[in-house]
């Protein structure tokens, strides 16, 4: 577990690297309180039991989870963030960020040079802290049925 102090919070970062059922359920609750259409257990499952060097940081502050971030390898030099989140009485404190860095620092330990991550205008608080935290666009996609594209980003670690 690694301690960040910020503001008047200390928030604690664990981190797992395996998909067990406990590791899933904590995954779909936070879906559950972050998003107004989440991801069911089964679609998160199913996204990430084939994934290599599968990272999962979840925050606490007050040994009360808060915040959480997945991400897993692209490439042999890229790492995706994938999916992550805040819960509301929780926003503001600095969670989201210091999930981020923490992140960024063990990818990179790890020998990833880039992390890319994808947002929707919807999220502008997301969008901002990607590109305060040194991510560039580098595309826009338009699914079929989604109304709204999704922004690329990447960070050169």
């Amino acid at each position: 577990m690694v301690c960040y102090r910020y503001c008047m919070s200390t928030i604690k970062i664990k981190a797992f690297t395996d998909l067990n059922k406990e590791t899933l359920m904590l995954i779909h609750e936070f879906e559950t309180a972050v998003f107004s259409a989440p991801l069911g257990v089964l679609e998160i499952e199913r996204e990430l039991q084939s994934k290599f060097s599968l990272l999962t940081l979840v925050a606490y502050i007050n040994e009360v989870p808060c915040g959480y971030k997945i991400g897993y390898e692209q490439s042999a030099k890229r790492f995706y963030s994938w999916v992550g989140g805040v819960l509301p009485a929780h926003r503001g404190q600095g969670v989201a960020k210091t999930l981020m860095k923490q992140q960024h620092d063990m990818v990179k330990s790890k020998g990833y040079q880039y992390v890319t991550t994808q947002t929707k205008n919807e999220f502008k608080d997301m969008l901002i802290l990607n590109l305060n935290s040194g991510f560039d666009v580098i595309g826009v996609r338009q699914s079929l049925g989604s109304p709204s594209p999704a922004i690329l980003l990447e960070k050169k670690l």
